[in-house]
């Protein structure tokens, strides 16, 4: 990546940053969902819990309790089906998003060599930070669709319905 004119360097950093930022852009996206699925999962899976500890002390509404906790059932085994996947496209959006950093750390050495020649070039600065901006958020986003990424690949058990007393 040879480039000596500042221009095209700002020009290169501008496409590559733009290309980083729609991706930045998706990862966002899909942890929100993680956030909004992982939370109503955990709500769930906690109701289920008390649903089957209220099942074995109430027998006077036993049935409904029980038509409840399937509901929940059938609610958390899409629940869990839609963790997985979207444990996946974390991972897949990782390997988008870790594409991004080689091509922006070589972009940033070349502004660094440029600004060590012209070191009033504003252009420059500007794309130094941007590329340093960019990584950071960038290496941000791959942690915390790591993080995201694991929570999904085991999500707790949910218990299963208890037996109706004889």
């Amino acid at each position: 990546m040879a480039i000596t004119d500042p221009g095209q360097m700002a020009k290169l950093v501008t496409e590559l940053d733009k290309h980083a930022q729609t991706w930045c852009e998706k990862a966002a996206t899909l942890d929100k969902i993680y956030q909004k699925k992982w939370s109503e999962f955990g709500t769930i899976n906690s109701a289920l819990w008390e649903g089957h500890k209220e099942i074995e002390k109430q027998s006077s509404e036993l049935q409904d309790s029980r038509l409840a906790f399937a509901k929940m059932n059938v609610k958390i085994d899409g629940l869990r089906s839609e963790l997985t996947t979207t444990g996946k496209l974390s991972r897949d959006m990782q390997a988008e998003l870790r594409k991004s950093l080689p091509k922006l750390a070589a972009a940033l050495k070349e502004v660094e060599k440029l600004l060590a020649i012209n070191k009033t070039s504003s252009v420059l600065k500007d794309a130094k930070k941007d590329c340093e901006e960019r990584i950071k958020k960038v290496e941000q986003l791959i942690n915390t669709l790591e993080a995201d990424a694991q929570d999904c690949e085991g999500p707790p058990k949910s218990p299963a319905l208890p037996a109706l007393p004889k």
